[in-house]
């Protein structure tokens, strides 16, 4: 089961941090989560993801595009990328690399090697 643990960074922004591993059953906390920062500015820090499964990687894909602007992911790790690229969804997902707000589209896998 994934964790979600959020920090303040500035006045109206926090980071969210997820860990471990995420499925279908964490989906709604996930969402609503994700729907709360969303009404403000938020990074999600996606390092310590282990693992994705389709819903949940199509629910962060989903999030992104109802949140654009307040939604930044970084730092995401082989895991989250190794799901984003199995499910076909690199063109919808765009992360923050040093959570600068410099975004740069997810390099598909065969570019990693």
């Amino acid at each position: 089961m994934g964790e979600i643990r959020q920090r303040p960074i500035f006045h109206d922004g926090e980071v969210v941090e997820l860990s471990g591993e995420f499925d279908v059953r964490d989906l709604e906390s996930l969402r609503a989560r994700l729907d709360e920062a969303g009404e403000r500015t938020a990074v999600v820090d996606l390092s310590g993801v282990t693992f994705l499964d389709l819903q949940t990687t199509r629910e962060l894909a989903v999030r992104l595009q109802i949140h654009a602007g307040s939604l930044v992911f970084r730092h995401p790790s082989w895991a989250v990328r190794a799901s984003v690229a199995a499910c076909g969804y690199e063109n919808w997902f765009r992360f923050d690399a040093e959570g600068t707000g410099d975004e740069t589209a997810a390099r598909p896998l065969r570019d990693r090697c």
